[in-house]
């Protein structure tokens, strides 16, 4: 077991929350977690990554071909695609970055068209949930439960009370299931 996720998009998406809390799932679940981050621009719009390589056994750096690449915009693909495992796969919001599909002119073959934020409105309320969406989408697609996931939503949101808490469980829920009934 030694996977490598890439998390990429816009400053100002949430990368760094999606990372974060995939390291604490990964971590909490008992695996060795190493991560990664990419700051080309601080600024809102700029271009920038988060990655995480977890395994069981112990690891010291990344890895330069990704398993899961989670694209929060368009330049993610273009940027990232390249970089898939022969296993690989991109998951995205064709809605929100504008494409239906990843790059052409990329040999990549599995992707995955999960609607980020149609699924946030429908179960959490928001689209400012897209990003815990997105992040239980992944544990969806490598078929982990969201037991741990849920328990860290818990302790985040513990001040912001009952309702945010739930919503955001519910979008959680949602990404999980669409990837569980979808992933190739």
């Amino acid at each position: 077991m030694d996977y490598s996720i890439k998390i990429g998009g816009e400053a100002g998406q949430g990368i760094q929350t999606v990372g974060d809390t995939l390291a604490k799932v990964f971590s909490r679940t008992g695996f060795h977690v190493f991560t990664n981050q990419d700051y080309e621009s601080r600024v809102r719009g700029g271009h920038n990554f988060y990655q995480i390589r977890f395994s069981d056994k112990p690891i010291m750096a990344s890895r330069e071909k990704v398993n899961i690449l989670v694209a929060l915009d368009r330049e993610s693909i273009e940027r990232h695609g390249n970089e898939l495992s022969a296993i690989g796969q991109i998951i995205y919001d064709s809605t929100a970055i504008g494409i239906p599909t990843p790059n052409p002119q990329r040999t990549v073959l599995n992707h995955l068209d999960v609607p980020f934020i149609k699924l946030a409105e429908e179960s959490g309320g928001s689209k400012i949930m897209a990003n815990t969406v997105a992040t239980g989408a992944v544990l969806g697609m490598l078929g982990m439960d969201l037991d741990i996931l849920i328990a860290i939503i818990k302790d985040t949101f513990k001040k912001k009370g009952e309702q945010v808490i739930n919503s955001n469980i519910s979008a959680a829920m949602a990404g999980h299931d669409f990837a569980v009934k979808n992933c190739m």
